[in-house]
């Protein structure tokens, strides 16, 4: 059974892509209020229906991170890791706000280095496309799933949430994605030929060396 916080933690992402829905604005406050009227058992009777409900060896109940991680929920990704994933934040707060998520379901974000890694590519590439006055990082959960608000200011921008349509967040999406990051490994290049020669003279002049008499004064 899902609890009062999974609950409501769930209807918000649920109704923020029900928002983001290119239809018209009567039908989408329709479904916005059948979902907001759900009880904790008619949601998770919902979830069950549409295949968004995932039950782990004990028993532990999805959270909504889990169902953007598994891409049961839609999102507009940005980049990934084996273990974390980022997407834009449907109500951003500034242009190119993100999330990052790990794909655990876990309160503790420091468990997963890739977090960092994402972190430091966007930067980059914001700062390359948006070139923001700085960047703000925040941690906060959702049904004890961790996640990190990584958010651009600009000079003379109000800070405020504001819905973003389609068409804004798929233009975004193209401006400032990054798609899949690969741990970096360094290359170990082979000796070029040259060094390899001069290698064999130095040894060979060594070996000389050793070999010759000593000089008696």
């Amino acid at each position: 059974m899902l609890t009062e916080e999974q609950a409501e933690g769930i209807k918000k992402q649920l109704i923020q892509q029900i928002n983001s829905w290119n239809t018209e604005e009567n039908k989408k406050q329709e479904v916005i209020s059948q979902v907001e009227e759900m009880s904790a058992e008619e949601l998770e009777e919902f979830l069950s229906k549409n295949n968004l409900m995932k039950n782990t060896g004990e028993d532990k109940q999805d959270c909504p991170f889990c169902l953007i991680t598994e891409g049961k929920i839609p999102a507009y990704k940005i980049a990934e890791t084996k273990n974390a994933i980022a997407v834009l934040e449907i109500n951003p707060i500034s242009k190119g706000h993100i999330i990052i998520l790990p794909k655990s379901h876990s309160s503790d974000e420091s468990n997963v280095s890739e977090i960092n890694i994402i972190k430091k590519e966007f930067e980059e590439k914001i700062k390359q496309v948006l070139n923001p006055k700085k960047i703000e990082k925040s941690s906060f959960n959702i049904s004890g799933h961790s996640a990190i608000n990584v958010v651009p200011i600009y000079e003379n921008e109000k800070l405020e949430r504001k819905k973003a349509d389609k068409t804004q967040l798929e233009e975004m999406q193209k401006k400032i994605f990054i798609g899949e990051i690969k741990e970096k490994k360094e290359e170990i290049k082979p000796p070029i030929k040259e060094e390899i020669k001069e290698s064999k003279e130095a040894k060979k002049s060594e070996e000389v060396l050793e070999k010759a008499p000593r000089r008696i004064p």
